[in-house]
């Protein structure tokens, strides 16, 4: 395992989940013949969907517009890459102007599934003879990751600040605590509006960082999310490492 000075890199890294979203202009995506039940259940019948409804999705890269046909959700599927690794697919949502997928594997595999559903939609048209699903105008990552950091924790925090909170929690509570960072950051560039007051979706724009639930601070496992697909996230982790170390 390559080491930056006495510090190893990440250990033991798991990709937990990928969302990706294909957000298009407005009527490039026929939301209503999308929800018709042969295209829904075309798409149920591709991927093995456990459940599906029509409805409107969670909004997890921001608000979902409240429209007719709300949308369409499909809910515990699979797929397999040309390997023949099976990856579950934890959901397919139809939204107004997006199609969001969320699986439990890399994000590489998002795109296989597009591309799939893609193929299998493409015969498929609009009343009037235009594409289903036109050309995306955006397209947005999110990705969770486990890893084993290369030391405890605490050292996202400059010294003088982890004895700082040492101490403020040692005066609070008589016990010894392990001072354990739950870090979340959200970036926009300058640009850039926020539709309302309390700004995106918080999985669609925010870096978080804290200790993997069920294990003990000894293990140094860290949990991580970011807007990001998961090649770029690791990479971004082993940086965040790299930095620490530096």
């Amino acid at each position: 395992m390559k080491q930056i000075g006495s510090w190893p890199l990440l250990n033991q890294v798991k990709v937990l989940a990928a969302r990706k979203a294909y957000e298009f202009r407005l009527d490039d995506l026929r939301l209503t013949t999308l929800c018709a039940q042969p295209v829904t259940e075309l798409v149920r019948e591709m991927f093995q969907f456990q459940s599906t409804a029509l409805g409107s999705p969670l909004p997890t890269f921001g608000d979902v517009p409240g429209t007719y046909p709300p949308g369409y959700v499909f809910d515990m599927g699979v797929t397999a890459t040309p390997e023949g690794q099976l990856v579950p697919i934890r959901f397919i949502h139809f939204e107004p102007t997006r199609i969001v997928f969320d699986i439990a594997g890399p994000s590489a595999v998002i795109d296989l599934i597009y591309s799939q559903l893609r193929h299998a939609l493409e015969p498929i048209t609009a009343a009037d003879g235009s594409p289903i699903i036109g050309e995306p105008e955006t397209i947005l990552d999110y990705s969770e990751v486990i890893a084993e950091w290369p030391t405890s924790l605490d050292s996202l925090f400059a010294p003088r600040v982890r004895k700082l909170l040492a101490q403020t929690e040692s005066g609070r509570k008589p016990t010894k605590e392990v001072v354990i960072p739950i870090i979340s950051l959200v970036t926009q560039s300058a640009t850039e509006k926020w539709v309302n007051a309390q700004g995106p979706s918080v999985d669609s724009r925010s870096f978080r960082f804290t200790m993997r639930a069920g294990t003990h601070p000894s293990e140094n496992k860290c949990w991580s999310s970011a807007p990001l697909d998961s090649d770029a996230h690791v990479a971004y982790l082993t940086q965040l490492a790299d930095a620490v170390a530096s």
